[in-house]
């Protein structure tokens, strides 16, 4: 299974990373950056590790300490992310992601879940936009 290297995070759970952050090591903390995005669902934290292929990922424990799902890129679309374990069915060419997902438009989309279904977050350099 794939490690999660994304999580969208409320301000409790935005919180809840400061024991994380504080027994980091500063190499490893650098490799996360944070960001903060106001929409129609309130304000979330998207927080992101930027894996690297020399070093190990730090997803789990970031999954543990938090308690709430990551997300993975989508295999072969660079700002697609998807729950962990979850795949699109059926498979789609890159270019009928786009025209669905809105992709190109995002520094990158989200497929997650509400109690409706599945729901997009598609986030800009400015924010967060419906797709």
């Amino acid at each position: 299974m794939v490690d999660p290297e994304l999580w969208l995070l409320d301000p409790e759970r935005f919180l809840a990373l400061e024991p994380l952050v504080e027994s980091m090591p500063d190499a490893e903390l650098a490799r996360f950056t944070v960001s903060r995005n106001a929409g129609p669902q309130g304000t979330r934290y998207v927080l992101q590790e930027l894996v690297r292929p020399t070093s190990l990922a730090s997803g789990v424990r970031v999954n543990d300490l938090l308690g709430v799902p990551g997300y993975a890129r989508a295999p072969g679309v660079d700002n697609l992310y998807l729950p962990v374990g979850r795949r699109l069915a059926p498979a789609m060419r890159r270019d009928e992601l786009r025209a669905l997902l809105g992709t190109d438009r995002a520094r990158a989309v989200i497929v997650t879940e509400d109690s409706d279904g599945p729901c997009l977050v598609s986030l800009t350099d400015g924010g967060v936009d419906p797709p």
